[in-house]
């Protein structure tokens, strides 16, 4: 019977890059673990193949959801009660206006979620 053929030895990543990328990419562990396989543990390469797949992956995500509509939503507007004193005379009064889009009405219709992230804005 002949012998199977002896396959490559099956690539690790550097458990020390992995964390070394992961903090500077903020990617994934397991992307930066399956960058480093890919580049053979070569940081720069691996900055380059991640780089590459994030334009990939962000086209698929684009594409998936190119045709859906945000047709739900909020319109809010802050200033905060601070903002028109004699004290903030100098350096003007501060206020934001934010429109939340949303797929969802459970979303539009959740007013405290639109007061915290108007108030967040602040």
């Amino acid at each position: 019977m002949p012998s199977a053929p002896s396959l490559p030895p099956y690539p690790k990543a550097n458990i020390k890059l992995v964390a070394e990328l992961h903090k500077h990419t903020e990617v994934s562990l397991s992307k930066a673990k399956e960058a480093l396989i890919v580049t053979n543990n070569d940081v720069g390469a691996a900055f380059r193949w991640l780089g590459k797949d994030l334009v990939t992956s962000g086209a698929k995500k684009n594409d998936k959801v190119r045709d859906r509509t945000a047709g739900e939503g909020l319109i809010d507007a802050g200033v905060p009660s601070s903002g028109f004193s004699k004290q903030n005379a100098s350096r003007g009064a501060r206020a934001a206006v934010v429109e939340l889009n949303c797929e969802m009405n459970f979303v539009a219709r959740n007013q405290r979620r639109m007061h915290r992230l108007v108030h967040f804005q602040l």
